[in-house]
């Protein structure tokens, strides 16, 4: 409408093609330590991992470039409940509070390293577009992309991921 706010349809999304934007299902319950917490598109608040975790519902955790001692709520209660993991995978490329709990570390190429299409921006620009950069910086020799790292992961559990059953090397 004239004198409206402008929503972005997106431009992979294309919400301005669609009849109505599409759900994830039914509604669902929350996790079993917060039930009344109900998921929002179709995922958990990362607030009840360490609940999860402390109920043994969660005994394993991938951690993609994030460092979730010190994003969630209650430093103290994170790192503890965190310990108690079977498995706790850190794909990052620093040295973290997170990554110094980790079972795992599978370091990656840094942001700066490889080229990047985000996605982040799709429902949240004013305009219809897509960015695209290239690497500025050479890939760091010890490293491998988080992609491959994560197929790898996934193949070794069984999963395939990549399309046509390709192989990640």
């Amino acid at each position: 409408q004239p004198g409206g706010m402008w929503f972005s349809p997106g431009f992979l999304a294309r919400l301005h093609e669609r009849d109505a934007i599409p759900t994830v299902g039914p509604p669902q319950p929350g996790p079993p330590t917060h039930p009344g917490i109900a998921p929002l598109m179709g995922e958990w608040p990362a607030a009840v991992v360490p609940a999860e975790i402390e109920a043994g519902n969660l005994r394993a955790l991938v951690v993609l470039g994030g460092n979730v001692v010190t994003a969630l709520p209650d430093t103290e209660r994170v790192t503890a409940a965190l310990a108690q993991l079977d498995v706790l995978v850190s794909v990052d490329v620093a040295h973290t509070p997170t990554t110094a709990l980790a079972t795992h570390v599978l370091p990656t190429h840094a942001q700066l390293e490889r080229p990047d299409l985000p996605l982040l921006n799709d429902l949240y620009s004013s305009t219809l577009m897509m960015q695209y950069t290239d690497a500025v910086l050479p890939r760091h020799p010890d490293r491998r992309p988080g992609w491959w790292a994560l197929a790898k992961l996934a193949a070794a559990l069984g999963v395939a991921v990549l399309p046509d059953h390709l192989d990640p090397d």
